[in-house]
């Protein structure tokens, strides 16, 4: 590993030995491990000296190689990381085995023996690059298991919506909620993942994908895909995908109640943001003075 900034260059064994003084630093520095380098401004520097409490002689090995796991994987709250690794979302039945019998690690490498880089359905391990794609492509039955890889970006084939890859590392395995969640706290500004349950505060923006679930607070807006369903607090707005549901709560004086919209009934239309009026009716936002 070697640390630029300060003036400084050095070496460590562990991958996220830092300078001990990395919170006072006034100059932007580079941490390059490896094939991927993270680059941080002063700020995001004293912020990630402060939540991962990383600094020369603070964390042992162990400790030292679970954080450099989540740098690998994307960007990690504002720090920006360039990286050669792409997230990949599937999902595999309740033994862990997908089409063929294949058997999947609960966490680790996976290799598959049949790689054909031909942009085909055969010939290699399948899924969403960054949970996005053709959402179909996901079987999602009560009782599957949600696997989140981690693949080289180069080894990916993009075909019909959907990636192919010859092998990657098994970062997350769990339920739908879960494996979404880890995705998409390490995925590029602006991913917007299937099957995601997005939320936000007051006066925030929650956007899911399709089949995604995206709610926001108070003067929030939430917007999901198809078959998606966007809900949003008082005074909120709310758009979803062909079929979705349309959810923005409104106070009567006594108790909130929820006004409710289906997309291709009573004119509503798809990736349309809608809000309420006066008498509660979904209009769209444009139409609101």
């Amino acid at each position: 590993m070697e640390l630029h900034g300060s003036g400084f260059i050095g070496t460590g064994e562990h991958a996220l030995e830092l300078n001990a003084k990395l919170h006072d630093t006034t100059w932007p520095i580079s941490i390059r491990m490896g094939d991927f380098a993270v680059h941080l401004t002063p700020d995001q520097a004293r912020k990630l000296d402060r939540e991962l409490s990383i600094a020369v002689g603070e964390m042992d090995h162990a400790e030292a190689t679970a954080a450099r796991e989540d740098l690998m994987t994307g960007p990690m709250d504002g720090v920006g990381v360039v990286s050669k690794y792409t997230l990949v979302l599937r999902t595999v039945a309740s033994d862990m085995t997908s089409r063929d019998g294949f058997l999947w690690p609960v966490k680790g490498p996976v290799e598959c023996s049949d790689w054909d880089p031909t942009p085909e359905c055969r010939g290699g391990l399948h899924g969403l690059a960054w949970g996005m794609g053709d959402a179909t492509v996901i079987p999602v039955e009560a009782d599957r298991k949600w696997l989140v890889v981690r693949v080289l970006t180069s080894d990916l084939v993009e075909f019909e919506d959907k990636v192919k890859f010859p092998r990657g590392t098994v970062v997350h395995c769990g339920d739908q909620i879960s494996a979404t969640a880890y995705l998409v706290a390490r995925a590029p500004a602006g991913t917007v993942c299937h099957y995601h349950h997005a939320s936000a505060g007051y006066g925030g923006t929650a956007s899911a994908g399709d089949y995604g679930t995206a709610s926001a607070g108070y003067k929030g807006t939430a917007s999901a895909g198809y078959r998606g369903t966007a809900s949003a607090g008082d005074w909120g707005t709310a758009s979803a995908g062909e079929w979705g549901e349309l959810h923005i709560r409104w106070w009567d004086g006594t108790r909130y109640r929820t006004a409710v919209a289906y997309v291709g009934e009573d004119g509503i239309e798809p990736r349309v943001l809608y809000r309420l009026d006066a008498e509660h009716k979904f209009v769209r936002v444009e139409e609101q003075s």
